[in-house]
């Protein structure tokens, strides 16, 4: 059987992540990382397990245990003839896309597309997190400001239930200046710093005054899938 250390390895691969970047997306300090990654630490705690596995998209029973597969696939893709054969536990979550209004931060309309292959989620992925699924919904990305964690081409789920706050550091789509983004924001007492994965992109801020004017937030990005 491999051991933790090799496992991990693997992962980061296949997620195309380095340890810095699983820290930071996970919420584990680097250095407790680096105990794992080196071999120093052999077992992971329950909670520590979760966060790196949902962070580089992977099964954690095959993390901890090295038993299953390395990824335990929480969506599928049917063709419309095979949509009665679909098992059960799974959920559709349709494709849109947005249609912009004309004024600043004014609430997008959206359109679902008919003519995509349609995707099926685990039910289990949404109630293990408390998210309702007929509040999602998925996009394609286009653009490179988010690599190495979605690249153009991918499809992310957002989570659309309104929410009073902003969960830190956490990636959000939202419409900005006409256009749908996907960035991470950082709230601070008296900013909003809108910023992407993609060090070549500078940080964007704005107060929370324009912040209120100039961005409507679509919902917190849950899940991506596309290349690797």
């Amino acid at each position: 059987m491999s051991q933790l250390k090799d496992r991990l390895a693997e992962a980061l691969s296949y997620a195309n992540l380095n340890a810095k970047e699983l820290a930071d997306i996970a919420k584990i300090s680097p250095a407790t990382l680096s105990h794992y990654k080196n071999g120093r630490s052999t077992k992971l705690s329950a909670e520590i397990a979760q966060k790196i596995a949902d962070a580089l998209g992977i099964n954690v029973e095959w993390l901890v245990t090295g038993e299953g597969n390395m990824i335990k696939p929480n969506i599928i893709s049917l063709d419309s003839a095979d949509s009665d054969k679909l098992p059960a536990g799974f959920v559709q979550i349709p494709e849109y896309k947005i249609c912009f209004g004309a004024g600043e931060a004014e609430e997008p309309t959206y359109e679902e597309i008919q003519d995509c292959v349609p995707a099926y989620f685990r039910s289990s992925f949404f109630s293990d997190r408390g998210i309702n699924p007929k509040n999602c919904r998925r996009f394609k990305v286009i653009g490179d400001s988010m690599i190495p964690l979605i690249n153009s081409g991918d499809y992310i789920t957002v989570d659309c239930t309104p929410q009073d706050y902003i969960e830190n550091n956490q990636i959000y789509a939202l419409v900005f200046d006409h256009s749908l983004r996907v960035k991470r924001l950082i709230k601070s007492f008296k900013t909003l710093t809108i910023r992407s994965d993609n060090q070549i992109y500078p940080d964007e801020v704005l107060t929370l005054e324009e912040a209120a004017q100039m961005i409507h937030i679509i919902g917190k990005v849950i899940e991506r899938s596309g290349s690797v």
